[in-house]
């Protein structure tokens, strides 16, 4: 009999009372055709800080291959991810999803044919989506600028629905950085990577926990995390400034020297050349003050999640 190898599903949820029920459900639903792939699925929920008695309401009904850990509190989705990956079975293949329902339970299937493959990383695409426009408008956005900071550290498209190999699984958890940016660190990673797109359902219970701050900070920290861009446009930033200031300065004294007597005081010139540094300045400050930010989290230490409660249906 050939054995089969471990797959770990594994979902972090804030607050989703409503759709997390029908999700395992329907993942459940698929289990038959990941064992025929030669898969022996399990499903990990990790509850990021739930308040309205999900953990309770799906440790009452004992879904069979399930695993669930409750987080003392709200440490933010990206850790809650990292813990999924961190306690999935050794040896597993993991497949991260969001637990609102919109990544289909289905595309399961392709993951892990390209799993069979040899495909150690998958990455899932949305080639289309059923949100708000103006959540698709600063989506677009968001991954604009992640492409255009972040180069080919970053794919398009791509959220928190991906799959990883055993192999892919250890070399992810070796990075030590206490702000994870975890779709980024796979890119990293290197091994044999593949995206496959895939259509995004909509939400059809509960409301989107991922508002726009949470994905400001989780584009700040993809950037800060992956690219010293930020600092090199400081330097090209301050370099312009200084030659700017320098052709005002030069302007001032040749009118000074060879203009008419009647020239007006260059008051304009001051206030222009004031506003330019100010403006360099500001951005110059913003940007040593993300950078300085992340040091101190990384120099703190501190855990990225403590498991409180944790239970098991076999």
């Amino acid at each position: 009999m050939i054995k089969k190898r471990k797959l770990d599903i594994v979902i972090p949820f804030l607050n989703e009372f409503e759709s997390l029920p029908l999700l395992i459900e329907n993942i459940i639903t698929y289990f038959p055709d990941l064992s025929k792939l030669g898969f022996d699925s399990r499903i990990l929920l990790v509850d990021d800080g739930s308040t309205d008695g999900t953990f309770e309401r799906i440790k009452k009904n004992s879904y069979p291959n399930l695993k669930i850990l409750k987080l003392s509190h709200n440490f933010g989705h990206q850790n809650a991810v990292w813990a999924g990956i961190e306690n999935s079975r050794p040896g597993a293949y993991v497949i991260v999803m969001d637990g609102d329902g919109q990544d289909p339970p289905m595309e399961l299937i392709r993951i892990c044919q390209s799993f069979k493959t040899s495909h150690d990383v998958v990455f899932m695409s949305r080639r289309s989506r059923i949100d708000k426009k103006i959540k698709v408008v600063l989506s677009k956005l968001y991954y604009l600028t992640l492409t255009n900071v972040l180069g080919s550290s970053t794919h398009i498209n791509v959220g928190d629905f991906y799959g990883i190999s055993p192999r892919a699984k250890y070399a992810l958890l070796m990075h030590d950085e206490r702000v994870k940016y975890i779709r980024g660190l796979l890119t990293l990673i290197g091994y044999k990577q593949i995206v496959l797109d895939y259509d995004r359902l909509g939400r059809n219970l509960g409301k989107t926990k991922y508002p726009l701050t949470k994905m400001m900070k989780l584009a700040i920290d993809g950037i800060t995390g992956f690219s010293i861009r930020p600092l090199i446009f400081v330097v090209i930033a301050t370099s312009i400034g200084i030659f700017s200031g320098g052709l005002l300065i030069f302007y001032v004294l040749f009118l000074k020297l060879y203009g008419s007597e009647n020239l007006i005081p260059g008051w304009a010139f001051s206030t222009i050349l004031n506003t330019v540094f100010f403006i360099f300045i500001l951005v110059i400050l913003s940007i040593i003050s993300l950078y300085l930010a992340r040091i101190i989290q990384e120099i703190k230490k501190r855990p990225i999640y403590i498991i409180e409660n944790e239970s098991s249906h076999d």
